[in-house]
């Protein structure tokens, strides 16, 4: 029977093999949005510049989501000390994931994704907002919400990133790039495996 320590073992398997795709990938993306010049048009009317790579544009949202699931996790660990040996190695990942998709995502890019997702953290039970951890971007983001009780604090984590697994996978399923699809498919199954991790903590702490 798998134990938690078992499926954090997965999950870092998983975590290594994500981040040496996403070196690959976030340098194959960043380069598809350079490789073409503004072009002249017909009739002399002035260059025309292409429109962003399809896989450029889903690297900032990726990019936008993933933060936000940091950002969550970031300041749950602060609002509940007793989790925090739980969400750190997740936390720890996800903030490598930013940091590479940064690379892949232009700034102008990562600005329009980011006013596109919602935030993670937004709970009806009674909550707290701590700060949020930096953003990829220079822009202000929202406030995070945590609830109060660490159980469903847990919950509202294994929610995000479930959602964040779903939404990972149908880009990768829409990517043009192979490259950039496996990429995807490795940050989805990361957070798949910590949502497996936290379920198993919210046990523990008696959800």
């Amino acid at each position: 029977m798998p134990t938690p320590f078992s499926a954090l073992d997965r999950a870092s398997v998983t975590r290594r093999s994500a981040l040496a795709a996403l070196a690959a990938g976030a340098a194959l993306t960043a380069s598809a949005c350079t490789a073409e010049e503004p072009s002249a048009r017909p009739g002399g009317r002035g260059p025309t510049r292409p429109a962003v790579d399809p896989d450029v544009a889903a690297a900032a949202l990726v990019l936008a989501e993933v933060q936000g699931v940091l950002d969550l996790l970031t300041a749950t660990a602060q609002e509940h000390r007793s989790l925090r040996a739980d969400v750190e190695p997740l936390r720890a990942a996800h903030a490598e994931h930013v940091r590479l998709l940064a690379e892949a995502a232009p700034a102008k890019a990562q600005e329009g994704a980011a006013s596109d997702v919602p935030s993670p953290g937004s709970s009806p039970s009674p909550s707290v907002s701590p700060p949020a951890s930096p953003s990829a971007s220079d822009g202000a983001t929202p406030p995070v919400t945590v609830a109060r009780q660490a159980p469903r604090a847990l919950r509202d984590l294994v929610l995000a990133e479930e959602k964040l697994v779903a939404s990972t996978k149908q880009r990768a399923f829409d990517a043009e790039s192979g490259a950039f699809a496996r990429v995807l498919a490795s940050i989805a199954a990361a957070s798949a495996q910590h949502a497996v991790v936290l379920r198993t903590a919210g046990t523990g702490a008696g959800s």
